[in-house]
């Protein structure tokens, strides 16, 4: 047992995405641009030269590499896994990858793998914390590897991120406000291409609405036991406002739109007094509080009143799913690198800034919680790589994409992708024996 951690939160994130990318519209892509289900330009995907343990290696490697003074093998204590993939052969990467660690005379970690991937890698987040706030905590920093691997999957973006969760964190996540909401509403996020079903829409937002409700409520708290007398609720700051920028684990551009709409309404529920809310004329008042968000005019209201918040607050945190795609539980924190990498606002106030993270998986399974960034924040990664490899991806034709796809489908053990369009200091599956056992090797240059 150590001393009682300090600030614990993220120390440093690597991210990992194949370099090739299809785009998301365009003449061979209109079914998909009139559905609007990504909004994003592209989205990236792998062959069978790439897989969970192969992408594992590959950001393990890069987050050693890229902040050696920060991250040493010889420093992790846990190590939690909460990867969405299809390939049986991922059941032994937790042993792949502690072998990863034995050169540095690392052998004692604790390993935990944490399914399925969207809300299990929120649980793998929030399990890393409270371990390092437990009694049994050894002093050592706990890394989380999350994200989605699946080959040349229709819409879906391939990704995974390397969390290392520590004490004296530059990202402080916040033990309060956090909110949790469980439903089992027989619904997906593997959306059927030929539908236009809003469900997955409608139980986004009811989830968020769950949760940013228990935030409001514990944020009150927080304002009156802060302040020497009432708040004013006509000037006292919404509790949007409370935070800089907001993170949502989406698996649409435009639900993120739609989303921070929605929780400026619900600021609006909260407090209809509210000195923002002077410009909306008393009709519309009236159907927002009576209809609900779902009027359209409601909706176009709280877009215009939100709009400036979005670009400011919002936009900066989708580089990555704009180029990308969904990568499951990888986006939260693919976004706030995007974010990190994006650099400070130049308007923004002196002193640490608040953020509101909200994730969402299959099921459904949402958690929403809060971090507070300080000024040293964007070293925690490496942003000119970050940037580069976002800006140097290679765009393919949709028939390279159905190819991979048809190749994938077979599941023949027989390796067909090609190794040249991997991109360097990228470990690929290298060859598969007669024993189905898996070699792997570093691509250098």
């Amino acid at each position: 047992m150590s001393a009682e951690a300090k600030s614990v939160g993220v120390r440093a994130i690597e991210v990992y995405f194949p370099s090739r990318r299809v785009q998301q519209r365009g003449p061979q892509n209109d079914r998909l641009a009139a559905r609007d289900s990504k909004a994003g330009d592209s989205y990236v995907f792998c062959d069978d030269r790439e897989d969970e343990k192969s992408m594992a290696l590959t950001v393990l490697a890069s987050l050693f590499r890229s902040r050696p003074q920060a991250v040493h093998p010889g420093s992790i204590g846990r190590l939690e896994l909460a990867i969405t993939s299809a390939d049986p052969a991922s059941r032994s990467l937790g042993s792949l990858l502690k072998a990863f660690f034995h050169p540095a005379g690392n052998t004692s970690i604790v390993g935990v793998r944490s399914v399925p991937g969207c809300e299990g890698g929120q649980d793998a987040i929030l399990n890393t914390v409270n371990w390092i706030h437990s009694s049994e905590w050894d002093g050592r920093d706990g890394l989380v590897l999350l994200g989605s691997v699946q080959q040349a999957e229709e819409e879906e973006g391939v990704a995974l991120a390397a969390v290392l969760i520590g004490p004296h964190a530059p990202v402080v996540l916040d033990e309060c406000p956090r909110a949790l909401c469980f439903r089992h509403p027989c619904e997906k996020f593997h959306h059927d291409s030929s539908s236009t079903s809003p469900s997955s829409d409608e139980s986004f937002l009811s989830c968020l609405a769950q949760c940013y409700r228990q935030i409001q409520s514990q944020d009150m708290i927080q304002q009156e036991q802060g302040a020497t007398e009432r708040p004013d609720r006509r000037n006292r700051a919404l509790t949007l406002d409370r935070f800089q920028r907001v993170l949502f684990q989406c698996p649409s551009l435009r639900l993120t739109r739609k989303a921070y709409a929605y929780l400026l309404y619900l600021d609006f529920l909260a407090n209809p007094d509210h000195a923002h809310f002077d410009s909306m004329d008393t009709t519309t008042q009236a159907i927002a509080q009576g209809r609900g968000f779902i009027d359209d005019e409601v909706q176009d209201t709280f877009y215009a009143l939100s709009e400036a918040r979005y670009e400011e607050r919002i936009r900066p945190s989708l580089a990555f799913s704009n180029i990308c795609g969904y990568a499951h539980a990888a986006t939260l924190w693919a976004s706030l690198a995007s974010v990190l990498a994006s650099g400070m606002p130049d308007n923004q106030q002196p002193g640490p800034s608040r953020v509101l993270l909200f994730a969402y998986g299959d099921g459904v399974m949402s958690a929403m919680y809060t971090a507070t960034m300080g000024s040293d924040a964007p070293g925690i990664i490496d942003s000119d790589s970050f940037r580069e490899r976002l800006e140097e991806g290679t765009v393919v034709p949709q028939e390279t994409f159905d190819c991979v796809s048809k190749s994938a489908a077979k599941g023949d053990t027989k390796l067909a992708g090609n190794i040249e369009a991997i991109g360097r200091d990228t470990y690929y599956l290298h060859r598969i024996n007669a024993d189905g056992e898996r070699e792997y090797r570093l691509k250098k240059n």
